[in-house]
């Protein structure tokens, strides 16, 4: 494995960009296209205008294909995105990689509300399962753009809903 060496402010890491490239090369779709649900369906829609462009070059430098994230999450949201009507969502975009040091959250300069850092808890996706392997987490808020209603899904697979209030419920437990 060759790896290389990348700091962003106080964050670094280990990278192997062609390991990287090669695993995404066998995935052919994202959590979000699998998953299906209206609020990945509301990601999908506004997918290519999520990603600034300079988070797009880092995601280019470590190898990592921006269609394909490991897992989209939409969460509770805040009483200042309620009032903007906007939904905050999360996300993760694996490669083959070592943390080495980590800090504060990186907010994107070319870009208004759109964080990342370096993770080592991640979803597994496709080949890095079986691979040294970390995360860019990504936060970002989104306004709701497709007819569905939303409603969202935890990684216990619970069900949940947006009501009119704004507020955030489960309506289906996980079996």
């Amino acid at each position: 494995m060759a790896l290389t060496e990348f700091q962003i402010g106080d964050q670094a890491i280990l990278y192997d960009r062609e390991a990287t490239v090669a695993i995404y090369e066998k995935i052919d779709r994202s959590w979000a296209e699998a998953c299906g649900c209206p609020s990945c369906k509301n990601f999908l829609s506004q997918r290519d205008r999520v990603y600034p462009p300079s988070f797009l070059k880092l995601l280019d430098q470590l190898g990592i294909d921006p269609k394909k994230e490991s897992e989209i999450f939409e969460h509770i949201i805040l009483a200042d995105y309620r009032r903007n009507k906007l939904h905050a969502y999360d996300g993760w975009l694996n490669f083959v990689g070592e943390y080495v040091s980590g800090g504060a959250v990186f907010c994107s300069p070319d870009a208004e509300q759109f964080e990342f850092s370096f993770v080592t808890r991640l979803p597994g996706l496709g080949g890095f399962r079986d691979r040294p392997s970390i995360a860019i987490e990504f936060e970002t808020p989104l306004r709701w753009r497709i007819p569905e209603r939303p409603e969202s899904h935890d990684t216990a697979g619970n069900k949940w809903i947006w009501t009119e209030k704004g507020e955030h419920i489960k309506v289906e437990p996980h079996p």
